[in-house]
């Protein structure tokens, strides 16, 4: 290795994987480590619309982005990610490996490509959040000792920016519900549609597992007459065509830019089980996970650990919505 400095090339696809990764290049080149981030697909705009800076990952050949000494990849949901034949490319040049996984859900579609091995695009180590994501990777044929729970860099850098934002912050005169939308699962798309386990099932008759969600919410907030904004915050992968229908029942969309502005001013964030559902609840926020199956409660760490309420039954949303106007529900909140 002619070169004295070490060099990382991050590459990254999903909007997930951006945002584990988001602070790692700089704290790298605090280090005098050589880092460079890489990006393609939604995670473009998501770190554009975060101010980090990365590189437009357009027609950089294999050859040329593997002048490095590691490869740090972004599970991703696209199963013809360009990522796969780039980290497939570096095992056999063996350069280190290292992919980083934000949540345990979906684990053995991630790295599968194409194929039906879910490991066939694996890198050698894996950093993942907690141990559950550890064990299910484990499951899958992981070796134990290459996949290593350290967290999520991003958690530390949600409660610092939320403080801030709330300092700067006035209260609203009308209480407002933030309901986080999210687009269908690209690595299983019959996840997010209608099955017979479903005790939700909305008002309209749709077979999309958000419309089903936002609908149930919509009708509770109707039948309990609840005094409250409605805001429907989109994923970054969501159309704002997709929520035309509910635009006399909402208040607004929110798109683009970061969320945690809009979860700080919440009094109540409602969602399933995406990851802004997380940092919702590191914010500061009342949290509420509505899932139209039971299994879908084992997808969101705040549910699992008892941090974040999750219901499944269209009474239990209307009775938890009366306790919250009503001022009756025992906050919890990472502030408290």
């Amino acid at each position: 290795n002619d070169r004295a400095m070490t060099r990382v090339l991050i590459a990254v696809e999903d909007p997930g994987a951006a945002n584990f990764v988001r602070q790692i290049p700089a704290a790298l080149i605090a280090q005098n480590i050589d880092c460079e981030l890489i990006a393609t697909g939604p995670a473009v705009k998501y770190l554009s619309d975060r101010a980090v800076p990365f590189t437009l990952w357009q027609a950089q050949s294999i050859d040329d982005l593997l002048k490095t000494d590691v490869l740090v990849v972004g599970s991703s949901d696209n199963r013809q990610s360009p990522i796969h034949p780039l980290v497939e490319q570096a095992r056999a040049s063996k350069i280190k490996t290292i992919g980083v996984v934000d949540m345990r859900m979906n684990a053995d579609k991630r790295f599968c490509g194409e194929s039906s091995d879910p490991l066939k695009y694996a890198p050698q180590y894996l950093l993942v959040p907690d141990k559950e994501t550890q064990n299910e990777f484990n499951k899958l044929g992981k070796e134990v000792d290459c996949i290593l729970p350290l967290g999520h860099p991003h958690y530390d850098f949600v409660r610092d920016r939320a403080k801030a934002i709330r300092q700067k912050q006035n209260r609203a005169l009308t209480r407002t519900i933030v309901f986080i939308a999210e687009p269908v699962i690209r690595l299983d798309p019959s996840l997010s549609l209608k099955s017979d386990q479903y005790t939700l099932s909305g008002t309209t008759g749709s077979t999309n597992r958000t419309d089903i969600v936002l609908q149930e919410l919509i009708q509770a907030i109707k039948s309990q007459q609840i005094k409250a904004n409605l805001i429907v915050r989109l994923h970054p992968k969501n159309n704002p065509d997709e929520f035309t229908p509910y635009m006399s029942e909402i208040d607004s969309l929110s798109t683009g830019g970061d969320p945690l502005e809009l979860v700080c001013q919440a009094d109540l964030v409602v969602g399933m089980t995406s990851m802004l559902m997380i940092e919702a609840y590191l914010a500061g926020a009342n949290t509420l996970s509505i899932v139209p199956t039971v299994k879908e409660r084992d997808w969101l760490p705040t549910v699992t650990s008892g941090l974040t309420p999750c219901l499944s039954q269209r009474a239990d949303i209307e009775q938890y919505l009366q306790d919250w106007q009503n001022n009756k529900l025992q906050s919890k909140t990472a502030d408290n």
